[in-house]
């Protein structure tokens, strides 16, 4: 019997002082939630890997950042074991640029409120909710 050991990596990166950063969000196998933060730091958020095995990647620049999951073929056989989750609230303090490249996984993504200049998906056999639900929340409530 083997035993499993998870582990839980927080996430905190500031905004880089570039004009328009890019942040950049690979995940291979895994269970992916974007929500809007708080204006400052840009990224924060946890990300749990139930097998012990399968390493959040962060790699920052003064350009912007990039996290990958399971980016790798090796990583994918941990799978049996539990499946990761990425938690990450986004900053708004800066517009910023981003990319997201999903496969296997299940995701959740809203961008309300949260200054995207622009926006690549691309996405695998998952399942993904996408919405801009709390910005059409605050305009509503403005309005009533």
């Amino acid at each position: 019997m083997t035993t499993t050991t998870t582990r839980i990596t927080p996430v905190a990166i500031a905004f880089p002082s570039t004009d328009v950063p890019h942040l950049r969000i690979s995940a291979g196998g895994c269970r992916l939630r974007i929500t809007p933060g708080d204006g400052e730091p840009w990224v924060t958020g946890s990300y749990e890997d139930r097998s012990g095995s399968m390493l959040l990647h962060i790699q920052q620049d003064a350009h912007g950042a990039r996290l990958g999951v399971g980016t790798e073929v090796a990583e994918f056989f941990h799978l049996f074991e539990g499946i990761p989750v990425l938690d990450i609230r986004l900053g708004t303090a800066h517009p910023f640029t981003l990319s997201i490249d999903v496969g296997a996984s299940e995701d959740v993504f809203d961008f309300g409120g949260v200054p995207v200049k622009r926006l690549a998906l691309s996405n695998g056999a998952g399942k993904s909710q996408l919405g801009f639900l709390s910005q059409i929340r605050s305009r509503w409530s403005r309005c009533n």
